[in-house]
């Protein structure tokens, strides 16, 4: 059995962010940070595809957004949802990376300490 034990007063801190090509950014920096690990350092972990899969959608759905009124309705509400499950899926990563390494072995772009929308 795991314990997880939370040390509230630490200094590190995640913060997701709140600009939805920053959420896409973040995205691909941790698959690009686990596709350079060796295999045996990689998680072991199933969401891996469906994130690179969502991150795609959400490029494209960002894309399509900037583009004409009605289609711009349509790609903001399918952009919402996917976004919303990247960040679950990121949420689930930064976990299991906290999970497996010490603070200091986390990518800085993965430990973002300024407030959202920065």
């Amino acid at each position: 059995m795991f314990i997880i034990r939370w040390d509230v007063t630490g200094s590190n801190e995640v913060r997701l962010p709140d600009r939805d090509a920053d959420i896409v950014a973040l995205a691909d920096a941790f698959i690009a940070y686990e596709a350079s690990l060796p295999p045996e350092q990689q998680l072991c972990i199933t969401w891996l595809g469906p994130l690179r899969e969502n991150t795609e959608i959400c490029r494209s759905a960002l894309s399509a957004s900037s583009s004409g009124e009605v289609q711009r309705a349509s790609a903001s509400e399918q952009l919402k949802q996917e976004l919303e499950r990247a960040l679950e899926l990121l949420d689930q990563g930064i976990f299991s990376l906290k999970l497996r390494c010490s603070p200091e072995v986390i990518p800085p772009l993965l430990t973002r300490s300024n407030p959202p929308g920065a």
